[in-house]
Parts: C-alpha cells; sequence; structure tokens
C-alpha cells in the first residue's frame, strides 16, 4: 500500500512520463514539477488537518474541564475547604485557553484548508489525467504539440 499521495500519484504517472514523446529533459520537469505538486498539496493538507485535530481536542477537552470546574465551584463541600478562589482561577485559566484553541481553530479555519489542498491535489490529477489520456482538445496530436496547448490553456 502506498504511504501518501505522493507515492500513489508517482506510481501512477512516472511510468506514463516516461513513455511521452518529449525530450528527457521535458520529461523530468513534468515529473519534478507534478510530484512536488502532489507532495506540497499532500503536505499542506496533512498540517492543515493535524493541527484541526489539535485544536478541536484541546476544546473538546478543555469544554469538559471547564463546566466540570462550574460545577465543583458551586458544591457545598468547595466552600468548607475554601478552595473558592483556586478553582476560580483555574476555571478563568482553562477557560481562557479554550478561546484561544477555538479563536484560532475559526481565525485560520484548518479543516477548510486541508479540504481546499485535496481538492487542490484532485484537480491536478484530473487535469494531468486528461492530458496524459490525450483526450478533448490534445487528442490526435503528439505530446510535444499537445503539451505546448495544454500549458497555454
Amino acid at each position: 500500500m502506498f504511504s501518501n499521495q505522493r507515492d500513489l500519484y508517482r506510481q501512477r504517472l512516472r511510468p506514463i512520463v516516461t513513455e511521452l514523446d518529449l525530450p528527457s529533459s521535458r520529461k523530468r520537469q513534468i515529473d519534478r514539477n507534478l510530484l512536488y505538486a502532489a507532495g506540497q498539496s499532500q503536505a499542506n493538507a496533512a498540517w492543515s488537518q493535524s493541527w484541526s485535530m489539535r485544536l478541536n481536542i484541546i476544546m473538546l477537552v478543555f469544554g469538559i474541564i471547564v463546566s466540570a470546574l462550574i460545577v465543583v465551584q458551586h458544591s457545598q463541600q468547595v466552600n468548607e475547604l475554601a478552595l473558592e478562589t483556586p478553582i476560580f482561577w483555574v476555571l478563568i485559566i482553562f477557560s481562557l485557553l479554550n478561546n484561544i484553541a477555538t479563536g484560532t481553530q475559526q481565525l485560520f479555519n484548518f479543516s477548510d484548508v486541508a479540504k481546499t489542498h485535496d481538492e487542490a491535489f484532485a484537480k491536478m490529477d484530473t487535469i494531468a489525467w486528461s492530458y496524459f489520456m490525450n483526450t478533448g482538445d490534445f487528442e490526435g496530436l503528439s505530446h510535444e504539440e499537445g503539451f505546448s496547448l495544454f500549458a497555454k490553456k
């Protein structure tokens, strides 16, 4: 199985690129550019997704802690043990951390960024396959002619 999208992309497209009727320098350039773009897109999506998950976990955990501390703060035993002030400050700190995580998630919208990178990868994959399979406007052209037309579009 493939470890990531870049490996999958390399496995699928490298044989096609090597069979193109283009100079070897152009083949290397196509191969390098497609693999680099695929790798960057995949890396950016993974990075954004990991930060989205981290922030969501932080918001969930801190939200639970804040809710529990509110309940504990109003219990009779806390009044008897004089723990109101320490619980109050812990509650404030966790509440602020939760708000920071929520604000960061909303500001940077990491989950949508990850989707955007995944969509960019999918679009790049579709465009590359449409060219390499010589469909549509590229049918009947040599790879050299087709690539020039493809690049202009």
